[in-house]
This record gives C-alpha cells, sequence and structure tokens, in this order.
C-alpha cells in the first residue's frame, strides 16, 4: 500500500475515521471489524493504511491529522467537480446526461444581474438568439453587456475600406442579429481580423461571462444551428475567479487597444 491508497476513500470515511481516533474510540492498531462501521466494503482497505501508518510510528493524533489532510484535498476535488459542468448539444448516447447548450445560454442570460459578456466568432440568427438576453437588458436597465465579435471582410470586400465594412457589419447586427427595438449592448472588434495579408487574424473565442460569478467556455457559435441542432460541447464553470479573470482578459485588449469599440 502507499499513501494514494487513501485517495481511494471517501472523504467522509476518512474524517469520521480521524474524529474516532481523534476522541479515543480507535485505538491503534485497529481491526477490520472495527472499522467496518465507518468504511463498508472498503474496511481491508482502510485498516491496511491506517496499520500502516502505525507501523511508520505515528501515533493515533498524528494519523488523525493526516486523515484529515487528505479529507480537505478531497473536499477540493469535489468541489472543483461540482463547479464544472459539462454541456453538450448533438445526438446522445442514451438517457440525456447533459444540458444543451441553447438552455445553459439562456438560464445564464436570464438570471444576469450587472454583467454579461459574449464573445463569437460568428452570429446569425440573433433575434431568436438573443431574445432572453434583450428581454433581461429591458428588465434590469443597468444591466451592461458586451458583445466581441469577429468582422471579416466579405469575398466582395477586399478592396474596402475598413471603415465600410465596419458600417456594414454594424448595419447587419443592428438590423439582423439583433431583436428590433430593443436596447442594443456594446460591440467590440479585434482590428486584426480586417487585414487582407499575413497579419490577419481571428477572433474565434465563443464564451459566456455573467456577474463575475459564472462563465461558459464552448465551441458553439452565437447562431441558432450551433445552439440547438449541431454537435458542440462546452463547460459550464461556476467559479468566481475563474469568471473574473476571463472577463479580465477581454478588459486587458480593451485597455490596451488591441480590442475596439465599433458603435452599432
Amino acid at each position: 500500500m502507499s499513501p494514494r491508497a487513501l485517495l481511494q476513500l471517501e472523504r467522509q470515511v476518512l474524517v469520521d475515521i480521524a474524529a474516532a481516533l481523534k476522541n479515543g474510540t480507535l485505538r491503534l492498531p485497529v481491526t477490520e471489524t472495527e472499522l467496518r462501521a465507518y468504511s463498508g466494503g472498503n474496511a481491508a482497505l482502510a485498516v491496511a493504511e491506517v496499520n500502516r501508518l502505525a507501523g511508520l510510528g505515528m501515533t493515533e493524533t498524528a494519523i488523525a491529522e493526516a486523515l484529515d489532510l487528505v479529507g480537505d484535498a478531497l473536499r477540493g476535488v469535489e468541489r472543483a467537480h461540482d463547479e464544472v459542468e459539462f454541456v453538450w448539444s448533438g445526438p446522445e448516447r442514451g438517457v440525456s446526461q447533459t444540458r444543451e447548450t441553447s438552455v445553459v445560454v439562456n438560464d445564464l442570460f436570464r438570471h444576469a444581474e450587472r454583467e454579461v459578456l459574449v464573445a463569437s466568432y460568428a452570429i446569425h440568427d440573433g433575434p431568436s438568439v438573443f431574445a432572453v438576453l434583450a428581454d433581461r437588458m429591458a428588465e434590469v436597465p443597468d444591466l451592461r453587456v458586451r458583445f466581441f465579435l469577429h468582422v471579416g471582410r466579405q469575398q466582395h470586400e477586399q478592396d474596402k475600406a475598413e471603415a465600410q465594412v465596419l458600417h456594414r457589419f454594424a448595419k447587419e447586427f443592428r438590423d439582423q442579429h439583433w431583436p428590433s427595438g430593443s436596447r442594443l449592448p456594446e460591440v467590440f472588434y479585434d482590428p486584426r481580423t480586417l487585414g487582407t495579408g499575413s497579419t490577419r487574424a481571428s477572433l474565434h473565442a465563443k464564451c459566456v461571462v455573467v456577474d463575475d460569478a459564472r462563465a461558459f467556455v464552448t465551441s458553439a457559435n452565437f447562431t441558432e444551428a450551433a445552439q440547438q441542432r449541431n454537435i458542440e460541447a462546452g463547460v459550464l464553470v461556476d467559479n468566481k475567479q475563474f469568471a473574473r479573470s476571463l472577463r479580465e482578459q477581454f478588459e486587458m485588449l480593451i485597455g490596451r487597444r488591441l480590442l475596439l469599440s465599433l458603435k452599432v
């Protein structure tokens, strides 16, 4: 056996055995019969590990502290697992174990209180894709919504001035990709996407950040097909530090003028 064997025990088992060693309910060496009350089917493993530590010269108190430390580590793993949800769109292997992309996105929009960040390479069918967000913006007048979008040249625009391409994109966003009559979000773009040579780049990120509390990172663009029909995979992270870091990354690019505001 090795210390790693303790990781095979449930966290509550470790905590309960540690408490029993501390209060004197358990004495070294322990027996399988004694530990069965704490660890059930893993009694043999628990006995082997506790007695192995005792054989190294550790006292009841020292072993209890060690078990508590491992229990704390497992608590962190459990917490991290609870903070991350797998999101999937497309065929399922059986009974669905995941939420669909559009369901997660609309849930994030519906519960936003202060700020929403949306990044996408492509947008299409916006009036339906962003209907919940537009409604939420009407319900919460102070809700700040920022979009970070790829602005690419269409085939016939290769020789057009950047200002003309931006004007066309802004008009399309306003007229085609946003619910009519709704308050408009702020829009930002990467000027490198308008290049025509080797410096041209893409704003390819697809994510949502809400209130510096929850973040969704996905392969899905904000189109009806990607949100509801395509095979797409993503993760919803319920972690404030992660959400804030993702939001700050975009703001850093704004501060360095690597992302520019587009009036829509």
